[in-house]
């Protein structure tokens, strides 16, 4: 913390002055950037292919001659969903002009992106004019990238090439550039370096020298939580930006985090194609767990449900998610108004166990309800006919039996074996019983809350605000409460140079869906697993 108040002190009492006065000026209208490095929406004015590299939103209003000129010159950048558009209304002399640009930018292999950009004017009768780029970061610390604009010579303009090269030998504090530009049958090359330096999160330095010439311009940056505002030009140009993407920034909100993670009744091993709401998955639920481990900022997760319905194996894996998430540090806790055994078997995953004082905990033991309506069948003058291989083969049972066969309570009671065991072994472990304490419990059971408490099955009866309150203060300071909903919106702005396909990786094909001969393919309401694919 003191070294960070220290960079800041340095930026403010030297750095800072000498982006807003320092250094010759250049008629660039652009901040300082790189056709190697520069990737925000920006990237519009320098590299194409760059807007394919972020999924994010980001907005710029840019003002070129706002501290300098009583001229009303403006530009607006978007970018989104691998493309980039902007509108600018500028000056040329005395004469003014629109221009308008968009740039798209896509994937073309491993580490490589590929991009298109279309130039065209809205008051002059100037064609438009159409730039190809590309940009490639093998590793986080190596950027390479090119643009060739005008490829048509449109309005008797020649090609230019643009290449540039960058590094991060530092990660993100330090970033260095050269580009080279040169123009079709013109053997003179110019030359630019490019710096940037973030001594602190937020807060960002950036310089473009051309030695040819000597003229040196500087930008600052610094960010808020999702928008951030800028100096370049020597303190003549400003800029405003806003993101749906939190930036980093010594501004943010340095209290911890309390995330109550309210779990769904239901959840489903597949998403429904179709419909106005769509299901809880398996998947989603322990992706969004495991997300939640990775997060520093996160201290306490307080699980809330009631009777969920999860069926045993979703209930084991759901457990050690919750296991992992304990490990990984964060202190976990259950809340309930009322549970059942899978509710209970997932709370005591948890560091502690809360009971509304009002709640039941239905512990008791396992039990499976099967229905035969081959009687009814009969009356109504109906035979099913199945074909089935092997005595335990139950599925039509309901149809073509009135009751159980030996067979088929063999297996029932052979899986309910199994779960109860797992049961008994894991609730005991957490709990601090033996076997056999545990067994005596679950013949007790149910329980109402004060006597689970009582029994040591939980930690204590309170309400939901009261169980809050207690969580959210610490030791050191309050924590901060965020519903599972408002955190699963988050999302942080990436700032490093790992594309996401560029490392190998090993496929994890989750499979789901009914189970069938030929091809797979997807149904209204669900997938179909094929043999063939």
């Amino acid at each position: 913390e003191r070294m960070a108040k220290g960079r800041i002190l340095l930026i403010l009492v030297f750095v800072l002055p000498l982006c807003l006065y320092a250094g010759s000026h250049t008629q660039d209208r652009y901040p300082p950037g790189s056709v190697a490095v520069t990737d925000n929406a920006f990237s519009l004015f320098f590299n194409p292919a760059a807007s394919g590299y972020r999924s994010e939103f980001q907005l710029i209003a840019y003002f070129p001659e706002a501290l300098r000129s009583y001229k009303n010159e403006y530009s607006l950048l978007v970018m989104g969903g691998k493309a980039c558009f902007s509108g600018e209304w500028l000056y040329s002399g005395e004469q003014f002009y629109q221009r308008w640009q968009y740039s798209l930018g896509l994937p073309a292999g491993k580490w490589l992106n590929l991009g298109l950009r279309y130039r065209w004017f809205g008051t002059v009768e100037d064609k438009g004019e159409i730039d190809l780029g590309f940009i490639s970061r093998p590793w986080k610390f190596l950027s390479l990238g090119g643009v060739i604009q005008n490829v048509t010579e449109a309005n008797g303009l020649p090609v230019v090439y643009q290449l540039g090269i960058g590094a991060r030998p530092l990660g993100k504090i330090i970033t260095l550039a050269i580009d080279v530009t040169g123009q079709k049958g013109n053997n003179d090359l110019e030359y630019k370096t490019y710096i940037e330096l973030k001594p602190v999160d937020g807060i960002s330095l950036s310089s473009e020298y051309y030695p040819e010439n000597g003229e040196l311009r500087l930008g600052f940056n610094i960010n808020l939580i999702n928008s951030g505002i800028g100096f370049v030009e020597n303190g003549r140009s400003a800029y405003f930006h806003l993101s749906n993407s939190k930036y980093r920034t010594i501004f943010e909100r340095k209290a911890r985090k309390l995330v109550v993670f309210k779990l769904p009744q239901t959840i489903q091993e597949e998403p429904i194609l179709y419909g106005f709401r769509k299901p809880h998955t398996l998947k989603a639920l322990i992706d969004k767990v495991k997300e939640i481990a990775k997060d520093k900022s996160v201290h306490t997760v307080l699980f809330v449900g009631n009777n969920l319905s999860y069926g045993f194996s979703r209930l084991y894996e759901v457990r050690n998610a919750i296991e992992e998430l304990r490990t990984s540090g964060k202190h976990t806790c259950f809340y309930s108004e009322s549970m059942n055994n899978g509710t209970y078997y997932l709370a005591t995953a948890c560091d502690k166990i809360f009971l509304n004082p009002a709640g039941t905990l239905w512990l008791v033991g396992f039990s499976s309800t099967y229905i035969f309506i081959k009687d009814l069948l009969d009356k109504l003058g109906i035979e099913a006919e199945y074909e089935h291989i092997g005595n335990y083969k139950t599925a039509a049972d309901m149809f073509t039996r009135d009751s159980m066969s030996v067979y088929h309570r063999e297996m029932i009671e052979t899986l309910l074996e199994d779960f109860y065991n797992n049961f008994i072994s894991e609730v005991s472990k957490a709990r601090g019983f033996s076997v056999e304490k545990m067994l005596e419990l679950i013949d007790d059971g149910p329980y109402m809350a004060e006597l689970a408490k009582e029994k040591g099955l939980i930690d204590d009866c309170l309400y939901e605000d009261q169980v809050l309150e207690k969580l959210k203060k610490t030791d050191k300071a309050k924590l901060e409460i965020v519903k599972i909903k408002r955190y699963s919106k988050r999302k942080e702005f990436r700032e490093d140079w790992s594309y996401p396909a560029q490392k190998d990786k090993i496929a994890l094909i989750y499979a789901v869906g009914s189970i069938s001969e030929g091809k797979s393919k997807k149904g209204f309401y669900s997938n179909v697993m094929g043999s063939e694919t």
